[in-house]
Formats: C-alpha cells, sequence, structure tokens
C-alpha cells in the first residue's frame, strides 16, 4: 500500500509514528550524531517531546558498523513499539534483515526511513527494506528520486475503509496510516504535487533510471578516491552509497 499524500518526510515519520503508537511509547532509531535524522530522536524535536526515543549507535566511526548484539539487547530491555532503520548522514549499508528479526523478536513494528536511498532502491543498487522483513517504509520523493517535494509512506497489510477506526494490528498498518496522515494530520491532498509524484515514479520504471542509479554510486566511489588520495580523513572510511 503507498500513501502518496505526505508533504514531507518528517511529516510522513510523524504519521506513521501515529499510526502505531501512542504518547509516550518508545522507539529505537540512529542517534542524530551517528548518521541518524531530525525525527528519529532528536532532543530538540517536539517528537522527542511525545515520544520516548532510545538511540542505538555506530560501534566504530572508522568502519561505520552497527552493533547490532548491543542493538538487540536494548531492544530487549527497551521493549519498544517501532525499530526504526534509516538514516540522513551514514554513508554505509544496513543490515536490513538483522534489523527486522530484531524487530520480530521483541513484537516491534520494523520501519525504514529511506529518503536519501530511495532512488538507490528504485535503481536496484541498493537493498529494499520491504524485501527483508520491514513492515513500513517512509522516503521523500525529492532526493535521489528526483521528483518533486513531498513524500511517500509504503506498508504492507489489509487496506480497509479509513472511514472507521480498524483495530490496532500489523496487518491494519496500510489503513491505520491513512487515516494517520488524513484527517489525522492533514486536510486536502495537494494533487498538483501527487501528479509530480506519478511522473517521478513513472520515470523511476525507466532503463535510464538504473543507469542514473549506478553513475551515482561511480561518482561517490570516485570522489572517496579523490578525497583518500588526498589525505582527508572519511567517517567510516568511505562510502556504500552517495552519503559522505
Amino acid at each position: 500500500r503507498a500513501n502518496v499524500q505526505s508533504l514531507s518526510g518528517a511529516a510522513a515519520n510523524i504519521a506513521a509514528y501515529f499510526a502505531w503508537m501512542e504518547p509516550g511509547d518508545t522507539i529505537l532509531g540512529m542517534d542524530l550524531g551517528h548518521g541518524g535524522h531530525l525525527t528519529h530522536g532528536a532532543p530538540v524535536t517536539y517528537m522527542a517531546k511525545l515520544f520516548r526515543f532510545v538511540p542505538y549507535r555506530m560501534k566504530d566511526a572508522d568502519t561505520g558498523e552497527i552493533d547490532y548484539d548491543a542493538l538487540r539487547e536494548l531492544a530487549i530491555a527497551e521493549k519498544p513499539k517501532i525499530i526504526l532503520g534509516g538514516f540522513s548522514a551514514y554513508p554505509r549499508e544496513l543490515d536490513w534483515q538483522r534489523i527486522a528479526d530484531i524487530a520480530a523478536e521483541v513484537g516491534a513494528v520494523a520501519m525504514a526511513d529511506v529518503a536519501h536511498i530511495a532512488g538507490l532502491i528504485a535503481g536496484g543498487v541498493a537493498k529494499n527494506p520491504l524485501d527483508h522483513g520491514f513492515h513500513i517504509l517512509t522516503t521523500t520523493t525529492h532526493k535521489t528520486l528526483r521528483g518533486p517535494r513531498g513524500a511517500l509512506i509504503l506498508s504492507k497489510g489489509i487496506v480497509s475503509s479509513p472511514l472507521k477506526a480498524p483495530e490496532k494490528t500489523i496487518e491494519n498498518l496500510p489503513t491505520l496510516i491513512d487515516r494517520s496522515v488524513f484527517p489525522g494530520f492533514q486536510g486536502g491532498p495537494h494533487m498538483h504535487q501527487i501528479a509530480a509524484k506519478a511522473v517521478a515514479l513513472g520515470e523511476a520504471l525507466q532503463p535510464s533510471f538504473k543507469a542514473y542509479a549506478e553513475q551515482i554510486l561511480r561518482n561517490a566511489k570516485t570522489m572517496e578516491r579523490q578525497f583518500l588520495d588526498h589525505n582527508v580523513r572519511l567517517i567510516t572510511g568511505g562510502t556504500s552509497n552517495h552519503r559522505r
């Protein structure tokens, strides 16, 4: 299920949180200083006042490795409603399957924020969290997806009438999200923006988009090489995506 009405990535994340959680519930998210995003629990945000965010971090900034064993222990101890995988400034790949397995073990929803790599996923050069057990995926449409400003929320489950509030189960996530977006957070949809999103997604289906995604990675690796050749220290030692 795709909800195409969200006006921004932050709005999409907030709507997804409220679809599943109540104020005071716990979310595990990547620490902002280790590559996460403001909406993943930065204390300066209003979200951090509404929900209880517990950060996880890199084990070693020289390699970018996430300590998944520590993440599992944290999840068992904190019992989060959501485990959030995703980033705004993390230059390596996450182990989506490992995060989904940890979420399943503790009964949490696995949510991915792929705003910065959505174009790489669409182009087939990065893994799709939805193929690895994730329940919710949010993304902006104006970064590597190269569309208009806006966002999407993808989810797996049963789609029913949003006029009636369904039971809060993982199977009902699509309808819970639809109701959270409208009437929960937004009024009328911005149809001009939705039409532009459709054009961008149509372009992402073309063979040329795959070539574009592959070129992004080649460009990033070229930049990485140049920095290293000039003795510039890179966080995590390099890049596996376009972040640096």
